[in-house]
C-alpha cells in the first residue's frame, strides 16, 4: 500500500510538470489530507523547491507537516489567496465553497482522491480542474504493475 501511495505521488509531481510547462521550484502548492498519499506528496513537493502548506484535520499531521518545515493549517482555515496548486487527497470536500470560491482563477487543482473527491457538484468554481485517479497505472505502469505483482506475491504466502 505504501509503494502504490508513494507512485501515486511521484506521479502526481510528473503529471503537474507536463501539464503546466513548469518547474514546482517555489510554487505556492497546498496538499489537502495528510494520510499516506498527503504525507509522500508534501515531501516531495518540498523536494522540488515547492512552498508547501498542508491542510489537515488531526492536530498530529499539521504539528508533524510543521515540524518537516511545511505551513500546516486546519482545512477551516482555507488555502490562502496566493495558491498556485491544490493537491487534493481527500475523499470528500474538506474545503468549504467559499474557500474554493476565492481560489485564484489561475489555480490548477489537481484531483487524486476516489469518488465523490474534494470539489461540490453543481457549481462553477474560478480553477483548472486536473482529474488524477488512478496515476500509477497510466504515467508509471511498469512500476505498478510491479507493486501489484509484489502485493499479490505477499497475499500468496
Amino acid at each position: 500500500v505504501t509503494e502504490n501511495a508513494r507512485l501515486t505521488a511521484e506521479a502526481a509531481l510528473l503529471l503537474v510538470m507536463e501539464s503546466t510547462g513548469r518547474s514546482l521550484w517555489k510554487r505556492r502548492c497546498v496538499v489537502v489530507g495528510f494520510g499516506r498519499i498527503g504525507k509522500l506528496l508534501a515531501l516531495g513537493l518540498q523536494r522540488c523547491g515547492a512552498r508547501v502548506t498542508v491542510l489537515a484535520r488531526k492536530a498530529a499531521d499539521q504539528a508533524l507537516a510543521g515540524s518537516l518545515g511545511m505551513e500546516a493549517f486546519s482545512p477551516a482555515e482555507g488555502p490562502g489567496e496566493d495558491t498556485e496548486l491544490v493537491f487534493n487527497t481527500a475523499p470528500a470536500q474538506a474545503l468549504s465553497t467559499e474557500a474554493l470560491l476565492a481560489l485564484p482563477e489561475d489555480c490548477l487543482w489537481v484531483e487524486l482522491a476516489s469518488a465523490p473527491g474534494g470539489l461540490p457538484k453543481g457549481i462553477s468554481l474560478p480553477l483548472s480542474v486536473l482529474p488524477a485517479g488512478g496515476l500509477p497505472g497510466r504515467l508509471l505502469p511498469d512500476s505498478a504493475a510491479r507493486v501489484l505483482y509484489d502485493a499479490i506475491l505477499r497475499l500468496g504466502n
